[in-house]
Parts: structure tokens; C-alpha cells; sequence
């Protein structure tokens, strides 16, 4: 009986063991739990730049081949304007009269 109880003992304490090592242990399932999220945030970053380059790409083929785009963006990012138009900046959190000098028509 008495070394039943030994090999008992032994058996609980290697398994308590073992479950420590397969929990907590270098590579163990706390460590698997932070690479898995790891990994999401991996994926869902890959995915978001995949989407930017794929817009990204899109607007080279427009710029490539599309002047109208070309003369708007250059119009919206560098403030571009034409021959005829006037130029006008107003401060911060100022906004111009309604219907004095604004053309509502786009050309």
C-alpha cells in the first residue's frame, strides 16, 4: 500500500508538472494566446495595406490616363486654379459670405 501511495504521489506531481510547463512554460499555451493575437493584428495591418495599395494603384492608372482627375487632384492637393478664377483665403473658422463671389458651377 505504502508504495502505491509513493507512485501515487509521484504520478499527481509529474502531471501537476507537466500541466505547469504546458500552461506556463517556454512555447506553452500563455505563448501560443500572444502569438495568435499577434497574428490577427498581423493579418488585419496586412489587409489594411493591401486595400491602400490597391487604391493606391487604382489612382496611378487615373493619373496615367485620365486628365480631368489629373487637373481636380492637382486643383484639391495643390491648390491649383485656373487663368480666370480669383484666389481667396480666408482665417480659421472663417467662412465666406453665401452668394457673394462664390460660383456654384463646376467647370
Amino acid at each position: 500500500m505504502n508504495r502505491r501511495c509513493l507512485f501515487f504521489a509521484f504520478s499527481v506531481m509529474v502531471n501537476m508538472m507537466l500541466l505547469w510547463i504546458f500552461i506556463w512554460g517556454e512555447h506553452g499555451l500563455v505563448d501560443f494566446k500572444a502569438l495568435e493575437r499577434e497574428l490577427t493584428m498581423v493579418v488585419e495591418w496586412n489587409e489594411d495595406l493591401r486595400n491602400k495599395n490597391l487604391a493606391l494603384s487604382r489612382e496611378i492608372i487615373l493619373l496615367e490616363s485620365d486628365k480631368k482627375y489629373v487637373e481636380q487632384a492637382a486643383r484639391k492637393r495643390l491648390s491649383y486654379i485656373r487663368g480666370n478664377e480669383i484666389w481667396y483665403i480666408f482665417p480659421d473658422g472663417q467662412t465666406p459670405p453665401a452668394g457673394e463671389g462664390v460660383n456654384e458651377t463646376e467647370d
